[in-house]
């Protein structure tokens, strides 16, 4: 039931990255308007909160951490998985099997500064929770600085989450819904 409950928290993930490089696009097209403004934040911090809760879930369910994980634990563990995923990229290149479209290696030779576990989990929380300082927080400088790290960490499990490349897939209760809303009540 969990690989289930990830599988769909990975495709709300995907989702809402699809709506908020959309919205990207209109904004890079000129679009300025406030809804389109706004849309933009909330499909970026959607998208940055379903991939937390992804990670987190697998994390937990991997047995990275006791079944009470303290944030800064969950932080460190984030860091080193970006710090995995960047070596992996740099050896794909090396080894020459990375594919053709591939960045050069100096994107992937960086250092992951300390604080992105942190900061990733602080945008999650004020996506999830009604707090003072979403109205402070620049969101433009989180995804300046870190969005290279957000991107590779929703990339590189498409292989094995992307559940549109099992179109079969069992989604249980999480489908039922939408059966049982669509019948008619007296």
């Amino acid at each position: 039931m969990l690989t289930n409950a990830l599988a769909h928290e990975f495709e709300r993930c995907r989702n809402a990255f699809a709506l908020f490089s959309g919205l990207h696009s209109l904004i890079l097209r000129g679009n300025t308007e406030r809804e389109t403004s706004i849309a933009c934040y909330n499909a970026y911090t959607d998208f940055v909160a379903h991939l937390y809760e992804f990670y987190l879930g697998c994390i937990k369910r991997g047995g990275r951490s006791g079944r009470k994980t303290s944030g800064q634990a969950i932080d460190a563990i984030l860091n080193a998985e970006v710090k995995k995923l960047l070596k992996i990229r740099k050896d794909r290149i090396i080894h020459g099997y990375a594919p053709a479209y591939e960045n050069d290696i100096s994107c992937y030779e960086v250092e992951v500064p300390e604080e992105f576990g942190l900061l990733f989990r602080f945008v999650r929380n004020i996506r999830s929770h009604a707090m003072a300082e979403r109205s402070e927080f620049d969101l433009a400088a989180f995804y300046i600085k870190y969005h290279r790290f957000i991107y590779l960490l929703f990339v590189e499990p498409q292989w094995l989450w992307n559940v549109e490349l099992v179109p079969e897939h069992d989604w249980l209760a999480i489908e039922e819904f939408a059966k049982a809303i669509s019948v008619k009540r007296p």
